[in-house]
């Protein structure tokens, strides 16, 4: 198995990666970091130089910065991991890297959601959100000071709609940590809908045979505090969240819950893509 990790060098990016090492040390898994390099960094002294001359200072000044992240992934997550690096042009940033992933037969995307600055922190958070609606790949967004500590407790926030097939989807993993996965369904408070939670509970373990399942439902105005009140009251380790291509309402109005989340939640987050 074989991760990727954007990074743009920032300490927020750093700490993507090394949840990142921590993972795939787990489980045994490849590293392949990425810098998307932009032409236009250097736009300021552009007059002056070349865009080859750009690029090639950029690209050298990378390398070392790899060399020296390399160093830490060592330190932090075991001189066993198996890791590279790569240096690649191009945009936009979430085209680049899904391109990089698959030409790679990567199987995962980890990436940090913040970098350092507003300015930065907002560019970072648009990227991740970016990424998750471009790939075809899961994406793990990891939030300033996480660390990666197990999966103990996953948070599966539903509308119960395709309940059973997106379990399919996070059951193995759960399996490999022997998490338990929270399902979480976020009712307003005066909702008339009621499930059976013990049948729904039942129907779920017989059909995933996995048993570490717990059924929740909550009632809150706001589905978001719901979630992050449920996270917060379990000491949460995953929020996962699955999401599908924004439609022209979505784009204009920004409903997507996934996208919300990313900017959101204060727990690593990793999305599926679901085909609508």
């Amino acid at each position: 198995m074989k991760f990727l990790v954007p990074t743009d060098f920032s300490i927020q990016s750093e700490v993507a990666v090394m949840y990142a090492s921590r993972l795939a040390t787990e489980l045994e898994s490849e590293l392949l970091l990425l810098y998307v390099l932009f032409t236009d960094e250097a736009s300021n002294t552009a007059q002056l130089k070349s865009t080859e001359t750009i690029e090639k200072e950029l690209t050298q000044k990378s390398s070392r910065k790899f060399a020296e992240l390399i160093r830490k992934i060592r330190d932090y997550a075991g001189v066993n991991l198996q890791v590279s690096f790569a240096i690649r042009k191009g945009f936009p940033i979430e085209k680049t890297i899904e391109a990089h992933a698959k030409e790679n037969d990567t199987e995962l995307i980890v990436m940090g959601t913040r970098g350092g600055g507003p300015i930065r922190r907002l560019f970072m958070g648009s990227t991740a959100a970016s990424v998750i609606g471009y790939s075809s790949l899961p994406v793990i967004t990891v939030p300033e000071n996480a660390e990666f500590k197990g999966l103990k407790h996953i948070v599966y926030p539903t509308n119960m709609w395709t309940l059973e097939e997106e379990l399919d989807a996070l059951v193995p993993l759960a399996r490999i940590f022997s998490s338990t996965i929270h399902v979480l369904h976020v009712v307003s408070p005066d909702s008339a809908e009621k499930p059976d939670k013990e049948k729904v509970l039942q129907s779920l373990i017989e059909k995933t045979n996995y048993e570490k399942i717990i059924f929740h439902i909550s009632k809150n105005s706001k589905v978001v505090d719901g979630i992050d009140a449920y996270m917060e009251l379990i000491n949460a380790d995953l929020l996962a969240m699955f999401t599908h291509e924004l439609t022209f309402l979505e784009k204009l109005f920004g409903k997507s819950l996934t996208r919300q989340m990313v900017f959101h939640s204060k727990t690593p987050m990793l999305t599926f893509i679901r085909e609508v």
